[in-house]
C-alpha cells in the first residue's frame, strides 16, 4: 500500500517499509495462497491477472517512489527474499533515489526478533524527514 500511494501521486516526506513485497508475480508463485485471497480485493483481477499484478509491483516502477525510503528486511524471510529488497534498492540507487537498506541477518518476515532496532530506526528515519 506505501508503493501504491506513492504511485499515485500521495506527497509524504519519508516512507518505510518492513518486508515489503515488490514483484507480485514472483510472490504469487511463491505464495500462491496469499496472493490469492489478496487478488479478491483487485478490480478486474480475473480478465487481467498478469497486468493487475504488475500494476502494483513496485519493481516495476521504482521512479515513482516520491521520498527517502527506509526498507527493512530479514535476511531469512521465507515469505519475500531478501535479494528481492536489495535488487529494488538497485534500481533506486540507479535512479539516484534516496534510500537506505537495512538487511537482519537471520531475521524472519516481520523482523520480530529485531523489533526494537526496527523501530528505533523507523522512529529516527521518520525524525529526520519530518518538516
Amino acid at each position: 500500500m506505501t508503493f501504491l500511494e506513492m504511485k499515485r501521486g500521495l506527497i509524504v516526506n519519508a516512507a518505510v517499509v518492513v518486508g515489503a513485497v515488490y514483484d507480485l508475480e514472483a510472490f504469487q508463485q511463491r505464495a500462491p495462497g496469499i496472493v490469492g485471497q489478496a487478488t479478491k480485493l483487485i478490480p478486474n483481477y480475473p480478465s487481467n491477472k498478469s497486468s493487475a499484478l504488475r500494476e502494483r509491483s513496485a519493481m516495476d516502477w521504482p521512479e515513482k517512489v516520491n521520498a527517502p525510503l527506509l526498507i527493512l528486511h530479514g535476511g531469512d524471510d521465507d515469505e519475500v527474499p531478501a535479494t528481492e529488497a536489495l535488487a529494488f534498492a538497485t534500481k533506486l540507487s540507479n535512479l539516484k533515489k534516496p534510500y537506505e537498506l537495512v538487511v537482519y541477518a537471520n531475521e524472519v518476515h516481520e523482523v520480530a526478533n529485531n523489533r526494537r532496532d526496527r523501530d528505533a530506526r523507523i522512529i529516527e528515519w521518520f525524525r529526520r524527514y519530518a518538516r
